[in-house]
């Protein structure tokens, strides 16, 4: 359906409307066709909210994205220069830099609950995941604090990836959840 038979549709609720005789019935059954002709306009997307609560990263959408085979991944902002090479001179340099949204882990880092909750993976000492999953953030950053002698907080370090930041600054970190199709595996078979 397109935008003219929501316009239709409008012009049937108003011409009811009109005449006071409105049902209860006939009204929630034009509420639901102007809501399945938007559905179908959209190309049948489900749209994705994400919110917090009890310092629990909810994702309104996600377990019907997940039931139907989506994978979740979570996306940071970076800036990333790749290390080339001249084979002519043997010297290694840096690339252009690319900012923009980059995989933070790999595909299986973050899962999404039937509670439409997120939970991420833990990391082992050497930053791999283990496949254990929480919903606490401090699984999707890992924070420690530096205290003096006297009890004051001095640092903050934050991993982000490969680096570690000083947070005492106030750096901002971006972050964004999106869904994929799971890639399908295909085998060749040879035949002798």
């Amino acid at each position: 359906m397109d935008n003219e038979n929501l316009t239709q549709l409008i012009s049937a609720l108003r011409a009811e409307t009109g005449d006071a005789a409105i049902t209860p019935e006939s009204l929630g059954s034009i509420l639901q066709k102007m809501l399945d002709t938007v559905h179908e306009s959209a190309g049948g997307g489900i749209n994705i909210v994400c919110d917090t609560k009890n310092e629990v990263l909810y994702v309104r959408g996600g377990a019907a994205l997940a039931a139907m085979g989506f994978i979740p991944c979570i996306f940071r902002y970076t800036i990333k220069a790749n290390h080339l090479t001249n084979y002519k001179t043997k010297k290694r340099y840096r690339g252009p830099k690319r900012r923009g949204w980059h995989l933070f882990y790999n595909t299986e880092f973050a899962r999404i609950n039937t509670d439409d909750s997120v939970s991420f993976s833990q990391r082992d000492h050497d930053d791999r995941l283990t496949h254990i999953y929480y919903t606490s953030p401090h699984e999707l950053i890992k924070v420690n604090t530096v205290y003096s002698e006297a009890e004051t907080l001095k640092f903050i370090f934050v991993g982000f990836g490969k680096r570690t930041l000083d947070a005492m600054g106030g750096k901002r970190l971006r972050f964004g959840i999106g869904f994929i199709r799971p890639v399908k595996k295909y085998e060749i078979s040879s035949e002798n």
